[in-house]
C-alpha cells in the first residue's frame, strides 16, 4: 500500500471464487482463533466491521475513516494513525487490496492458513487449525473449550 488512504473510504467486495467457497466467515471461530493473532485485534475488528457493511450493502459502501476509527476505538486518521495502520495490515495479510487512496476491496471470507503461517502459531493454535480443517466445515463454529 504505497499511496495513503483518505476519507471517505469506499469499500467494495473482492471476489475470489476459490476463497469464497473454501474460506471462513469473518465472524467464525476460525477467524477469531487463527486470524486474529496474525492481524491483531484492531485490524480484526476493522475487518469485521467492514465485512458487516458489505453484508448490508453487497455493491459496496462509503465510510468516513474517522467514523470507522471511532467504531473500533481508535483515534486519528492520518497516514501513520492506528486506523490507517490497521487497514494496511489487512492489505499486508491479503484480506484486502487497496485500489486507490479512496477505495479498498475486501475479501468476503478469510482463507485457511498456509503451512508457513501455521508454523508461526503456538502449538495449541496449530492443533486448533488441524481440528477445524479435519472435522469442521467453514461455517461451523469451534467450541472455545476444544481449543485447549
Amino acid at each position: 500500500m504505497d499511496s495513503p488512504l483518505s476519507s471517505p473510504l469506499h469499500v467494495q467486495a473482492w471476489p475470489d471464487p476459490v476463497i469464497d467457497h473454501l474460506g471462513y466467515e469473518p465472524t467464525s471461530s476460525y477467524f477469531e482463533w487463527l486470524w486474529l493473532p496474525r492481524v491483531g485485534p484492531s485490524a480484526a475488528w476493522a475487518y469485521r466491521r467492514l465485512s458487516t457493511g458489505l453484508d448490508a450493502q453487497p455493491d459496496g459502501f462509503t465510510v468516513a475513516l474517522d467514523e470507522l476509527a471511532h467504531w473500533i476505538g481508535l483515534g486519528g486518521t492520518g497516514n501513520q494513525s492506528p486506523m490507517v495502520r490497521c487497514l494496511r495490515r489487512l492489505v499486508q495479510f491479503g484480506l484486502a487490496i487497496q485500489i486507490d487512496e479512496h477505495t479498498l476491496a475486501l475479501r468476503r471470507r478469510v482463507p485457511p492458513l498456509t503451512q508457513s503461517q501455521l508454523r508461526r502459531l503456538s502449538p495449541v493454535l496449530q492443533r486448533t487449525h488441524l481440528r477445524l480443517a479435519n472435522t469442521a466445515g467453514p461455517s461451523e463454529q469451534l467450541d472455545p473449550a476444544a481449543a485447549s
